[in-house]
């Protein structure tokens, strides 16, 4: 993970231009919406963005009426455009890296909804640590409150990613904050030892290069599945990928009345 967090310091500079132009941040918004709907009733709530970024799915839920809702990302750098963002103002944001989410919770509380959006949980080092950080968000939800996050969805076969799922690409455009323009080059590759994707950028700002790099880890999402039920969740998928660059399944654990 620390490996990641040092990358967005640099991806944040256009994290927020890339993900605005396939509107990322709009569909995201749009899930949290349609489950606030299906299984709340319009009763007040209280939520956590437990990858926030740059803020812009909090502001987005918060756009039409206001919402109690908190963010915390691990990446300061990112967190630093969330609060400078004057639609977020008044709003608790923290930093905090997942693995050290239990203290995070023994001071704000329990919430009635979780999520993990935008193909961040997928960061998470491997398997062992995902349940670690389900069994921590299970811990302080009420009962009934609902744990959302979303995984890459590539097939995996004998636990290696099946070449026809692999799609292997290189990508490069340029983004405009209207002051600088970004050139960003992605390269992506597979590594079936850890059945991980991993992203190589390249960042051209002015003069400057940069070259971060991310990875992503692929799970089944029966596997996914079985994952939540193991924390005690009622678990069920709330919908599959419907393009290709929305190609991720959400989940959804419904925790049991009966936990405490």
């Amino acid at each position: 993970m620390t490996q990641t967090i040092d990358a967005y310091t640099t991806i944040s500079r256009v994290y927020r231009l890339m993900l605005n132009t396939k509107q990322f941040f709009a569909h995201e918004a749009d899930i949290i919406q349609t489950i606030i709907r299906q299984e709340f009733s319009g009763r007040p709530l209280r939520i956590l963005d437990a990858a926030c970024g740059t803020g812009d799915v909090m502001s987005l839920l918060s756009a039409d009426a206001p919402l109690n809702i908190q963010g915390l990302d691990g990446s300061q750098s990112m967190l630093s455009i969330a609060l400078a963002d004057p639609r977020l103002s008044g709003v608790s944001l923290s930093r905090c890296r997942w693995e050290q989410i239990g203290t995070y919770f023994k001071r704000y509380g329990r919430f009635d909804m979780i999520y993990l959006l935008g193909n961040s949980i997928s960061h998470i080092q491997n398997v062992q640590a995902l349940q670690a950080l389900v069994n921590d968000c299970q811990a302080f939800l009420n009962p009934g409150g609902l744990l959302v996050f979303d995984i890459r969805n590539w097939s995996l076969e004998d636990g290696l990613l099946r070449e026809k799922d692999r799609r292997p690409y290189s990508d490069d455009g340029e983004f405009s904050d209207g002051e600088r323009t970004y050139h960003v080059s992605e390269k992506v590759g597979y590594d079936d030892e850890t059945v991980r994707q991993v992203i190589e950028y390249e960042i051209v700002d002015g003069d400057k290069i940069h070259r971060p790099v991310v990875s992503y880890l692929m799970m089944l999402p029966e596997d996914a599945l079985q994952l939540l039920k193991d924390s005690g969740f009622e678990a069920r998928i709330h919908s599959r990928p419907i393009k290709y660059y929305w190609s991720y399944t959400v989940l959804v654990g419904k925790k049991l009345q009966a936990n405490h």
